[in-house]
């Protein structure tokens, strides 16, 4: 049985009724033509230029004394005139006022128009059709056009039109995109497959349909005129869901459409990408449950819950949430569901973990905030998640137990940062007092050079040091203390104060990892010679070195190093 051609049962251009559409979408989007002209002076029969300009507006034609220059980036034109009613000099590619008739315009030379024309505004207008008994939703790309001469024209071509047959929907387009163009066909052509290429519609370009469009169609039943009630609304997409699943229109029925549209919205977004490029329609809609009928079951809501939503007016998105919450945390409710996402966010995961209820967290928080008003950008539930896992590491070292809700959430948890810190300071400090006990033997003096070396002290010095010297060997603090990396400072003898050189040692290996000056700067030949010499000294005295002695095994840094 060959396939049917459904282009051929498509029209060949927009309906009188789109057209006049267009027009009164476009009714204050009008402009100045200007081009260079000559009149006689009757005075000194002389030739003076000026800009003869046309008002597509008031349909106009006047002059302007002619200014020379222009200012505009993409404009060709060096010139423009004098506006007398607003007092400034306009060029081509400005917005301004008809001097004439005072009506808002942009002013075009015609030495910027392509091809003899002007486009003044272009967009996608879609009307539904029943054609044949088939619903068609037909997209046409109509723009309105300013000649030399300022005379209005409309014109058009095919974009996308769509043909839904029984469980079928055929896609025909009146274009082939490329990766920056596109080759307008002189006819429709029917595509292998079905993609929604049209997307979102907005209200002010779709030619209001009633129901009789619908009627004796096999999509009588979809109340497409219910849903092309909405402001930006996924008409071909939802045509396609309700093929797959007729009880979506239980849902528009009981003036839900913003909740079916927005949930086709989102299962773009998350499949092919916000524009629509190539997305087939429902298989990523999973905001409802299509084996039932009754609304709020399809919500996935109780009856109690569904009258809340509609009494709260919940987005589709809060509605998920509540479903979300509910499982969890009985006390939610349809009133409370979008104080609870406002404060707790993304971070639900995380209360969901403390066991927590995400009713009573905001209304500490809402408390907090109304007791201390002067710490309301720091009171939200990312100090108290804070606040706990300090709390919870604390309790585990010291046994106390837990203040959930303490009287001041700021004050606790800045007390908490603050013993963090000191206990941080304090291990810190030990950390480096081993380090600085094990590199002591590392010490090395030349007299030649008169340069001096020995292991960083502590974390006050290794921060000294990278002011001094404009580094950033303070963030290698962490590092020295573990023992994953050795730093050392390099002075001269007569200003064992002064910093002069940091270095970065590999003890294992006696490898320098790096050793930088002030701002970074490399090596001097003295730094480096005396860097040679210490390497030397390092591996002949096998300092840091496991060595035998009397068969047992001691380690060369733990005997007495005689400095050269």
């Amino acid at each position: 049985m060959p396939e049917t051609n459904y282009a051929e049962i498509l029209p060949s251009s927009p309906s009188e009724e789109l057209l006049d559409m267009a027009e009164k979408y476009w009714a204050e989007t009008n402009a100045i033509v200007m081009s260079v002209d000559y009149i006689n002076d009757p005075l000194t029969q002389q030739k003076n230029k000026v800009v003869h300009c046309h008002c597509t507006a008031c349909k106009g034609s006047f002059y302007c004394d002619y200014k020379s220059g222009g200012s505009c980036y993409w404009s060709r034109t060096k010139y423009g005139f004098f506006n007398t009613r607003t007092n400034e000099y306009i060029s081509s590619g400005s917005n301004t006022l008809c001097p004439e008739c005072g009506a808002p315009v942009r002013v075009i030379s015609i030495s910027d128009m392509y091809r003899n024309t002007y486009s003044l505004g272009r967009a996608l207008f879609t009307e539904v059709k029943n054609i044949e008994s088939k619903v068609c939703i037909i997209s046409w790309e109509i723009y309105k056009e300013a000649d030399k001469k300022g005379k209005i024209s409309f014109d058009w071509y095919r974009n996308e039109a769509y043909i839904a047959d029984g469980k079928k929907m055929i896609r025909c387009s009146g274009q082939r995109r490329y990766f920056n163009s596109y080759q307008i066909y002189s006819s429709w052509m029917q595509t292998k497959r079905f993609d929604d290429c049209l997307g979102r519609v907005k209200k002010e370009t779709l030619l209001p349909f009633g129901e009789e469009v619908i009627i004796g169609t096999s999509c009588e039943n979809s109340k497409l005129e219910l849903f092309a009630q909405t402001e930006e609304i996924s008409l071909v997409s939802y045509l396609r869901l309700w093929q797959k699943h007729p009880n979506i229109e239980n849902l528009v029925m009981q003036g839900h459409a913003s909740l079916v549209n927005e949930a086709l919205l989102k299962a773009a977004s998350l499949s092919k990408g916000y524009n629509y490029s190539n997305w087939r329609g429902s298989t990523n809609v999973t905001a409802f449950d299509f084996k039932k009928a009754r609304p709020h079951e399809m919500l996935k809501l109780s009856k109690e819950d569904y009258l809340g939503a509609i009494k709260n007016k919940l987005s589709l998105s809060l509605i998920e949430d509540l479903v979300l919450y509910r499982e969890y945390d009985h006390c939610v409710t349809p009133d409370n569901v979008a104080l609870i996402r406002k404060t707790i966010g993304q971070r639900y995961g995380e209360v969901q973990n403390s066991g927590e209820s995400l009713v009573k967290v905001c209304n500490y928080i809402a408390k907090q905030e109304k007791k201390y008003p002067d710490f309301t950008n720091r009171i939200e539930i990312k100090t108290l998640l804070d606040y706990w896992n300090m709390a919870q590491t604390r309790s585990a070292k010291t046994g106390e137990p837990i203040e959930r809700y303490p009287q001041n959430l700021i004050a606790k948890h800045d007390q908490l940062v603050e013993l963090a810190e000191f206990e941080r300071q304090k291990e810190l400090l030990e950390a480096f007092a081993k380090r600085a006990e094990k590199l002591t033997p590392f010490a090395f003096a030349d007299e030649e050079t008169g340069l001096m070396i020995f292991v960083c002290p502590d974390e006050s010095q290794l921060i000294k040091e990278g002011k001094t010297l404009h580094h950033c060997v303070a963030t290698y603090a962490k590092s020295h203390a573990q023992g994953n990396t050795a730093i050392f400072f390099i002075r001269h003898t007569d200003k064992p104060d002064e910093p002069f050189f940091t270095l970065e040692l590999d003890e294992k290996t006696y490898r320098v990892r790096q050793n930088r000056g002030l701002r970074n700067c490399a090596r001097t030949p003295e730094v480096e010679s005396f860097e040679k010499k210490w390497i030397e000294y390092l591996k002949t005295n096998k300092i840091g070195k496991d060595v035998k002695k009397n068969g047992k095994r001691t380690r060369k840094s733990d005997r007495t190093a005689a400095v050269a």
